[in-house]
């Protein structure tokens, strides 16, 4: 499975997708107010409790709402830290 996301100062998107022809398959997808959550680990633990049924994941990829150095975001507007260390470890 392939989690993909949208992280935003507003909003993040976050799903999840299986392998598919000719493209990925949805089979969770849910919205959070960013700014509602104390932090990005915070709200991988919402959509993971909003999940139907638990899955492996096999890769990320996200886009975020600040500059990424050294596989790490300050998200610019509400300063929410993403790293991909800390995504993998929680996943």
């Amino acid at each position: 499975m392939l989690l993909a996301g949208d992280v935003g100062g507003t909003k993040t998107l976050l799903g999840v997708f299986e392998r598919g022809d000719p493209r990925p398959v949805a089979k969770a997808v849910h919205s959070y107010v960013t700014a509602s959550f104390a932090s990005f680990g915070a709200i991988l633990d919402a959509f993971a409790r909003d999940m139907k049924d638990p899955v492996t994941v096999e890769a990320v990829a996200l886009g975020v709402a600040g500059p990424v150095v050294a596989k790490r975001a300050v998200m610019t507007n509400v300063g929410l830290e993403i790293a991909a260390a800390d995504v993998g470890e929680r996943l």
